[in-house]
């Protein structure tokens, strides 16, 4: 492999988000449900049609009966990015894949951090609840990224791989929640 992140998938989920961002939907999954076992309990799986998907300007969005995704009853990251929307008796999303949080903090829209409330917003809309501290770092990271990116535009014979910033972000990335 070309480097010790070439088979994480989430890598690749992150230059998807990147590229097709801000065609994302918000996931909201259904109520958790738990099965009682002897010794405690496990959670069951959602009922796929209780999943919720928000698309910012269009709102309200419903899975396509053709996606892979339609039977899916819970989505471990709260988001998703998707390649088109079509609208007939609804409007439908059929190819989707679920994004990292990181992936939308890092290469997302536009960053603002509403530290006095714990929260980080990619242009207004999607929101995460963070420390006051992680906000911060968060904001600070995707600034210096944001210049790191620009330098290799200008520059693309730049090696990036050891500039902080990449070396931060790789290891957020390479970690993220699912």
């Amino acid at each position: 492999p070309f480097n010790k992140h070439a088979a994480n998938a989430r890598f690749l989920k992150a230059a998807i988000c990147a590229g097709f961002y801000p065609s994302v939907l918000r996931v909201q999954n259904p109520k958790q449900k738990f099965k009682p076992v002897e010794g405690g309990a496990f959670e069951t799986d959602g009922d796929p049609s209780q999943v919720r998907f928000f698309d910012r300007e269009r709102g309200r969005a419903f899975m396509h009966p053709g996606s892979v995704c339609f039977k899916v009853g819970k989505f471990v990251s709260g988001w998703m990015v998707y390649t088109n929307m079509a609208e007939t008796s609804k409007l439908f999303v059929r190819e989707a894949s679920m994004v990292p949080i990181y992936s939308m903090l890092l290469f997302g829209g536009q960053l603002e951090v509403r530290a006095e409330e714990g929260l980080v917003e990619v242009d207004g809309w999607a929101q995460f609840r963070v420390s006051p501290q992680v906000g911060a770092l968060v904001r600070r990271l995707r600034a210096k990224l944001d210049e790191v990116l620009a330098a290799k535009v200008q520059d693309p014979g730049l090696e990036l791989a050891d500039t902080g910033a990449a070396v931060a972000a790789m290891e957020l990335l390479s970690m993220d929640g699912f």
